[in-house]
């Protein structure tokens, strides 16, 4: 991740959640992650367990992003800000985020026509929901830099370049869903045994 907003987020999720798979909507703390709430949105999904963008709805968007698209996102569709193109990695997306209950982060690029696209990055947290509760996903989406046509121009959807995922230790999903494959272990570095004692 190396977006601030996606890493300051990312890390009270974690926090937040414990042991658990994820932590309930119930918990977030707006205070708590002022710093980031510029950058940050909640989504409403109807439709489970194999989400669309068309199923997802922005029920909650931070004044920088509604900025970068000139609008208010707020009961706009998931799919509304992505290319035609993105469909199908914002599919993936939320597929992995709430099918599989583990974080997602992802490279984007756009900006108004005939206007300096810029970077950004997308961070999808999935929230742990009750039966018969509809599913939300906690994310930001924070821009690499501050061009001058935001708040002024609109950005045209966003071109979804590639999916990652934030290194964490394993978790099992507890909220009903599609349990996801485990994942291999990051490598460390190697470690020198101690110098016998006497020896520099």
């Amino acid at each position: 991740m190396r977006h601030a907003a996606s890493r300051q987020l990312h890390a009270y999720w974690d926090a937040l959640r414990g042991g658990r798979a994820a932590p309930g909507r119930d918990e977030i703390d707006p205070a708590a992650i002022r710093g980031v709430l510029a950058s940050v949105f909640m989504l409403d999904v109807a439709a489970l367990p194999l989400p669309r963008p068309a199923d997802a709805t922005f029920s909650l968007s931070g004044t920088r992003i509604d900025a970068l698209f000139g609008r208010l996102l707020r009961g706009s569709t998931f799919d509304s800000i992505w290319d035609p193109r993105s469909a199908a990695l914002a599919a993936a997306a939320l597929d992995a985020a709430l099918g599989g209950g583990r974080p997602v982060v992802a490279a984007a690029r756009g900006g108004p026509p005939g206007r300096g696209a810029i970077d950004v990055e997308l961070l999808l947290l999935p929230l742990a929901s009750g039966a018969g509760r509809r599913a939300r996903v906690l994310g930001s989406l924070g821009a690499a830099s501050a061009p001058d046509w935001m708040g002024l121009s609109a950005a045209a959807p966003l071109d979804l370049k590639a999916l990652g995922e934030p290194r964490l230790a394993p978790r099992a999903p507890d909220f009903g869903r599609r349990v996801a494959r485990p994942f291999a272990p990051h490598p460390g570095g190697r470690r020198e045994p101690p110098h016998p004692p006497g020896r520099a």
